[in-house]
């Protein structure tokens, strides 16, 4: 069975690219690069009107991959003008608790700026509960989605493909967080675009059966 690739860290300019990816070659853990397009590649995809690439390891090795960067990250210099300066006590806990949504650098500090200020670890670890809780239930789709993709599956044809291509990112979309794996939408976003999915489905079949019967 192939390995999972969850995302490490994301990098916009090419310096940081290359700093990630040296680290995870020191470390030997193997990478995949996903641009913002979502066109998995190994070599340089380049940057694009403000776009990014993340950086992709294998599930099963993403703690240690984080861990590796803090580890390299965390003997550097603060700046003194570093936004991590201004901030409160909480919001420091709040990092901690969502380390996957900043950088490695940024956390690294954040703990060093944390255990000076005295941030409890059961706090952040209740924190990450919370936001770890409210992401395996999801969110919920934008009703106009759900309204669009209805309408066109039921003009089928190739409005009903992309109501199906619609509601099918909506049924079947995950996230990684902690390594662990989630739906995007919730329960019942993915029960209504399945019904959607379903009639787009058997219209789009029909729609292009009949374009078929009559060009025969």
């Amino acid at each position: 069975m192939p390995d999972t690739y969850a995302q490490l860290q994301r990098c916009t300019n090419q310096e940081l690219l290359d700093e990630v990816t040296g680290f995870l070659d020191l470390a030997q853990i193997p990478y995949r690069l996903q641009s913002t397009a979502g066109v998995s590649s190994a070599a340089w995809m380049g940057f694009k009107d403000q776009g990014s690439v993340a950086v992709m390891v294998p599930g099963v090795r993403l703690t240690e991959a984080r861990a590796f960067l803090e580890e390299q990250y965390r003997n550097d210099a603060l700046p003194a003008d570093h936004y991590l300066h201004s901030m409160k006590a909480e919001d420091l806990a709040g990092m901690l608790a969502d380390p996957e949504s900043w950088s490695a650098y940024d956390i690294a500090h954040a703990r060093q700026l944390a255990a000076t200020r005295g941030v409890a670890p059961e706090v952040v670890e209740e924190l990450r509960s919370e936001i770890q809780e409210q992401r395996q239930l999801g969110k919920s789709a934008p009703p106009w989605i759900l309204g669009a993709a209805l309408v066109l599956a039921c003009l089928g044809s190739f409005a009903g493909l992309v109501s199906m291509a619609m509601t099918g990112s909506i049924v079947f979309m995950k996230e990684t967080g902690a390594g662990v794996s989630y739906h995007t939408y919730n329960a019942t976003s993915r029960r209504w675009a399945k019904v959607i999915l379903v009639l787009a489905t058997a219209v789009t079949c029909y729609t292009f059966g009949l374009l078929l019967f009559s060009a025969s």
